[in-house]
C-alpha cells in the first residue's frame, strides 16, 4: 500500500492567465479536482511540499488528501504540465476518487534479483518495455509496486505480466499476457518486433465506461490557466 499524503489546499477564486502567474509567483501551484458528477474545484497547492511528494515513485498510484475549506477530498493525481524550460510544475489535475468503484491506476514496476539472473550475468541487457502497468483496483487497495523476479531468467526469455504474482483485488486492465521487459544479448533484436506490438496494445486499450465519464468531466485546458 502507498503511504498517506495530505496537502492543505486554498481555493481559487479568480481564475485565468493572470491569476494562474500570480499564484505561481506566489510559491503555490494552480489544481483543479474533478471527477464523480462533481463541480470542478480550483485551488492552489503549496509548491515545496507538493513537488517533494510529485518526484517520488509511484505518486500517481497514491490517494492523496486535499484539505480545503474545512472538508476533505481524497483525490488521485492524473495529469501535471511543467514549464518548458525549468521543468517546474504548472499546473495539477486531480481525480476525486470513488470509494464505490473501482479505479484505473498506473503502478511501478520494479525488478528484483538481477545478481542471479544467469542472462543478465552472461552480458544481457533489460529491455524495459512497461515501467508502469495500468490496475483497476478499489482506492484502499493500491499496491506501491508490482515486483519481478528476474532469478533465472534467461537471454530471450520475455517477462510477462503472468510471472509475477500480482496482489489480492487488483486487475490489469490490458487482458492478454503482455510482455513487461525482455533479456537482450548483444544482437538485441530477437523479441523488438513483439516489444512494440505490446507497447501498442497497450496504447490502445480501451477505457472503462466510469474512466470514459470521469475524462468527459475533466477541464478543458483553458480553463486551467
Amino acid at each position: 500500500m502507498t503511504e498517506a499524503v495530505k496537502f492543505d489546499a486554498v481555493k481559487r477564486e479568480t481564475l485565468g492567465t493572470g491569476s494562474a502567474r500570480a499564484t505561481r509567483s506566489d510559491s503555490r501551484i494552480p489544481a483543479v479536482i474533478y471527477g464523480n458528477g462533481a463541480t470542478p474545484v480550483h485551488v492552489t497547492l503549496p509548491r515545496k511540499e507538493f513537488t517533494l511528494a510529485a518526484h517520488k515513485s509511484g505518486f500517481k498510484a497514491t490517494v492523496v488528501t486535499i484539505a480545503v475549506d474545512g472538508k476533505e477530498i481524497k483525490v488521485l493525481p492524473r495529469e501535471m504540465q511543467f514549464h518548458p524550460l525549468t521543468d517546474a510544475i504548472t499546473h495539477v489535475d486531480l481525480q476525486n476518487v470513488n470509494e464505490k468503484e473501482e479505479m484505473r491506476v498506473f503502478i511501478p514496476v520494479k525488478f528484483i534479483n538481477k545478481d542471479k539472473s544467469p542472462g543478465i550475468k552472461r552480458g544481457g541487457i533489460l529491455n524495459v518495455v512497461r515501467r508502469q502497468i495500468e490496475f483497476l483496483c478499489s482506492h484502499n487497495n493500491i499496491p506501491k509496486e508490482i515486483v519481478f523476479d528476474l532469478a533465472g531468467s534467461e537471454i530471450g526469455h520475455p517477462i510477462h505480466i503472468e510471472n509475477t504474482t500480482l496482489p489480492e483485488g487488483i486487475t490489469p486492465v490490458i487482458k492478454r499476457n503482455f510482455t513487461v521487459a525482455t533479456l537482450l544479448g548483444k544482437g538485441g533484436k530477437a523479441t523488438a518486433a513483439d516489444d512494440a506490438a505490446d507497447a501498442a496494445a497497450g496504447a490502445a486499450a480501451v477505457p472503462s465506461a466510469a474512466d470514459a465519464k470521469a475524462a468527459a468531466k475533466a477541464p478543458a485546458a483553458a480553463a486551467k490557466k
